[in-house]
Formats: C-alpha cells, structure tokens, sequence
C-alpha cells in the first residue's frame, strides 16, 4: 500500500490552498498491478495493462479524478503482486519503481503537473522481519478502516465486524511469535504491536456502530476519513487523551481509561469531530476544560483548535 498526500503546498499570502479539476495517475513497474484507490475520488474509464484483475476500492484503472485538492487531502493506493519475485543473490534485493503523476488547476488558474517517484526493493516473503521492516501500522490501520467503509457502502449484507475479525486473525496468523502450547506466549511483532488495538477502536466507532446516528452523520464521518491524513484519521479511529497534572511542567499521554481521571488532573480528549475535557471526571465540551487550566490556555489547546474542521470558539478563563 502507499499513500499519497496531496495538495502539500504550503498556504499562500490570502489564498485557501484549495486547487481543483485534479487527476491522479500511477505507474508502476513489471510484476506489480493497480488493485485501486480509497478516497475523495472518481475513476477515470482509462484501461491500462497495468490495472490489476483483482480491484480494491476504486479498482480497474490506473487513473482518478478528484474535484479539487486541499492541504491534508489523502489518497491511499492499493497494489498487488502478480508474479512472486526472487530477490538478487547478491547483497540488496532487485529494485521496483512507483510513480505517482498529479495534475491540477492551481488556485492562481495555471496548470500544474507534480511527479513523485519512489523506489523500493524486493524481499524474500518468507523473511518476516525484512518484510515487516517499516511497516507503518497506522497507516494501515487508516487503509483498514477506509476500505471497511466502502465495502459497506457498495456491498450488500457486508457484516464489517466479522471481516475485521478475520483480516486482523490472518495477520495474526502469519506475524505472530509463540512457544506452542503456551497461550501466554502469543505476541505480535513490535512493528504491529498497536494494530489490533487501532482495529478495536475501530470497531467500536461510529464508522462501524451507525445504529442511533443519521445518514447523513454516517456520510459526513466516512467523507472525513477518507480525506484526511493519517495522523486526524486516526484520531477518529483512536482518540488521544492527555493530562495536565496541576504543578506538572507539561501535558502527559493517559490511558483511553477510567483510571486516568484523578482529582488533580485536566484531562483533554481530541476525536477529531470534537474536543472535550475536564477536571476530576467533570466532562464537557471545550469550554470547562479551561475553566479548570491556567488562565492562559496551553499551547496544545490553540494547536488543538486551529487544526479542527469545525472550528470551536476558543473561550478564555477568567
């Protein structure tokens, strides 16, 4: 999998860094196909020999259409393997090229055309831990997560639980280390370690759980996760929750746990969708959080705020 990020220039003087009539296209070399594309996308009808039989998401070409670009506008690509490849006998392993090709409507009306172009070497499949090397496990958490939501969407009678089940029992399956017959042993490989925790969250999010919201709730939720970048997806999927001790220097990662909340502390939650806290167990939303902190609000809570979709008020303690 790759995920692509675009639309990464930096803001301009009174500009929203919002581009339009964007398209996306992959190539890639021998042995490796396009199984397809989860995002803000449409496919483009361009048949290329290099589109993979077996489509993910948006799968059946090699190309995609997006209606107009943002700062934190995200991609995911989806390959497929289609031939086993051996590595070379000597030293590093044989090479294979991705190249992603990015046309675009600048916001000042010019054209423009970024070309990315990475490089990656093959493995022996049997070698786990030159497999599992870099594995970013959030990013697969996010890819999981966005390919659940459209198999929801455009499959019928799609029971999400049981496929996380079985995907995350695979994989398990195939990455884990235990000493038989001790079920105490079984671990996963530190590169892997959080997935079944990020999938757990996951399943028990609103993505998954829809009953008691709206269509139009559920839409909104899917739309942003299959927008956003990794690191605000995954507080949809996981929410961060920091506590600031009083006398404490600085703000401390907690527990998604009812033994974080302590007399003492000023717990801050962020789901993406909304920022919550409180003081001793006393949640609300934005405001009491700050009734409770310094009179002037610590710099998470001005990040925290600045980068939300749906910008809070910023309210002041006197």
């Amino acid at each position: 999998e790759a995920e692509v990020e675009l639309g990464e220039e930096a803001l301009e003087a009174g500009g929203l860094g919002l581009h339009s009539n964007a398209t996306l296209e992959v190539h890639c070399s021998r042995d490796i196909r396009v199984s397809g594309a989860l995002g803000p996308a449409a496919v483009l009808e361009r048949k290329s020999p290099l589109a993979s039989d077996a489509p993910v998401g948006l799968g059946g070409t090699t190309a995609w259409k997006l209606c107009s670009l943002g700062p934190s506008t995200t991609l995911a690509v989806v390959f497929d393997v289609v031939a086993p490849h051996a590595p070379d006998g000597g030293g590093g392993g044989a090479q294979f090229f991705l190249q992603f090709v990015t046309r675009y409507l600048h916001a000042d009306g010019r054209p423009r055309v970024r070309v990315t172009t990475l490089t990656r070497r093959w493995v022996d499949g049997s070698n786990l831990a030159d497999l599992v090397q870099g594995f970013d496990q959030e990013a697969a958490a996010v890819l999981i997560a966005r390919l659940a939501c459209h198999k929801m969407e455009s499959e019928e009678d799609f029971d999400a639980t049981r496929w996380l089940d079985r995907s995350l029992i695979r994989l398990a399956g195939r990455f884990r280390d235990y000493r038989r017959d001790d079920a105490e042993s079984f671990s996963l490989r530190p590169q892997l370690a959080y997935l079944p925790q990020f999938l757990f969250h996951f399943r028990r999010s609103q993505f998954v759980q829809v009953f008691g919201n709206s269509p139009d709730e559920t839409a909104y939720a899917q739309m942003a996760l299959n927008r956003e970048a990794t690191g605000e997806a995954m507080l949809m999927l996981q929410p961060t929750l920091v506590a600031y001790a009083l006398g404490a220097p600085g703000p401390e990662p907690v527990l998604l746990d009812v033994t974080s909340v302590a007399p003492d502390r000023v717990l801050l939650l962020d789901a993406y969708f909304y920022v919550s806290g409180g003081l001793g167990g006393g949640w609300g939303f934005m405001g009491s959080v700050y009734n409770a902190a310094p009179r002037r609000p610590p710099r998470n809570f001005i990040i925290i705020f600045s980068f939300s979709f749906s910008k809070p008020p910023q309210p002041t303690a006197n």
